[in-house]
């Protein structure tokens, strides 16, 4: 009654948040005890990402072992066993002695959470990939159909890896004497290009 006094919220509402925090906590809880039990390595232990997690693991440790019963026809709240106390007063004496220790372990190394992608995400990257390979082999495609090779690509190729191995010189010379080389067989195609001989 104190905290609903304190919080302002009427406690049936406090009780229904407060059993929605322990299933979600239990149900974390048991996964992370599943894949211990599993004797899987340290990396494959489930680490949960859920926002009050970490905390609640903190402030209940190892004392999650005791279950309410509600009686809903008067709203009050019974716990199993001879030495039954009030919600609040538990709640208040846990709180106190493990204060002290969720001191030193905010101190002490943070524990890293291992993120494991949804399937949404996985799917979706799957996707990008998918459309991002067509759109390469695409445009792959497209570069390959505008330029055909053909021989004369080919020898060029080939003459410009031999050109490359020659002297700045020697290099100079040999596009020179190609130049000339195809002037003179270009003249010889077009005979009206050529000039007339002195008789």
């Amino acid at each position: 009654m104190r905290i609903s006094s304190v919080m302002e919220i009427p406690l049936v509402e406090l009780r229904k948040k407060k059993d929605f925090l322990m299933s979600s906590y239990r149900s974390y809880k048991n996964k992370v005890k599943k894949s211990i039990q599993s004797g899987a390595g340290a990396d494959d232990i489930y680490q949960p990402i859920w926002f009050a997690y970490e905390t609640m693991d903190e402030f209940l440790g190892g004392t999650l072992k005791c279950k309410n019963n509600v009686d809903t026809e008067r709203g009050l709240e019974e716990t199993q066993g001879a030495n039954s106390e009030p919600t609040e007063e538990i709640l208040e004496e846990t709180n106190e002695n493990q204060s002290q220790s969720m001191d030193t372990q905010r101190d002490g190394n943070q524990t890293i959470r291992r993120r494991q992608n949804p399937s949404e995400l996985i799917h979706a990257g799957n996707i990008v990939k998918d459309a991002l390979a067509t759109f390469k082999s695409v445009l792959n495609r497209n570069e390959s159909s505008t330029h055909l090779s053909d021989d004369c690509d080919l020898y060029g190729k080939l003459l410009a890896n031999k050109l490359r191995k020659l002297s700045e010189i020697n290099r100079l010379k040999f596009m020179h004497d190609i130049d000339g080389m195809y002037l003179r067989y270009q003249l010889e195609e077009t005979p009206s290009l050529q000039t007339p001989s002195p008789t």
